[in-house]
C-alpha cells in the first residue's frame, strides 16, 4: 500500500490525521495499529483508501507513520508527520467578562500547527466568532 495524502501534516497530540492512498489495508481485511513517530496512535476510521487517526503524545520534530493490517503488511511514508511545540498562550484580554465580551488570546504556536483555529472555548463555553485568527493572537 502507499500513502499519497496527509492531512494536516504537521500538528501536536490529539490532531486528527486524515491518510489517504491505495491499499492502506496492506492487502488484509483491516489496519489493526498506527503510529506516528513511533508513537501509537488512535485509529477513528480505516478503509483501503483512507484512514483517520489521532496522534498520540510526541515531542516536536517529524515522524514516519506506519499503518499494521491484520496480515501483518506494513504501509509506511518517511516523515508524513510533523508535531510542532505545544502552543503557549502568554495573555487573554479581560481576563472575565460576560457574554458578549470581546476577548484577546496572545501567544505562541496558538494554530497548532494547522492553518486556522476551529474553536474557542472560554471556561468550557464556546465562543460565538473568531474574529482574527494568527499564530499569535486569537
Amino acid at each position: 500500500g502507499q500513502v499519497t495524502k496527509v492531512t494536516p501534516s504537521s500538528g501536536h497530540q490529539g490532531t486528527i490525521v486524515e491518510l489517504t492512498g491505495t491499499e492502506l489495508r496492506g492487502y488484509g481485511r483491516e489496519v489493526l495499529s498506527a503510529s506516528i513517530g513511533g508513537v501509537a496512535a488512535k485509529i477513528l476510521e480505516e478503509s483501503n483508501t483512507r484512514v483517520l487517526i489521532q496522534a498520540g503524545n510526541r515531542t516536536a520534530g517529524a515522524g514516519d507513520i506506519v499503518l499494521t493490517s491484520d496480515t501483518g503488511s506494513l504501509v509506511f511514508l518517511q516523515d508524513g508527520f510533523t508535531y510542532v511545540s505545544p502552543a503557549v498562550i502568554n495573555s487573554i484580554n479581560p481576563a472575565s467578562g460576560q457574554i458578549g465580551t470581546r476577548v484577546t488570546i496572545e501567544g505562541v504556536g496558538l494554530r497548532g500547527g494547522g492553518g486556522s483555529v476551529d474553536k474557542v472555548t472560554l471556561g468550557g463555553v464556546p465562543a460565538t466568532n473568531v474574529l482574527l485568527d494568527t499564530s499569535s493572537k486569537i
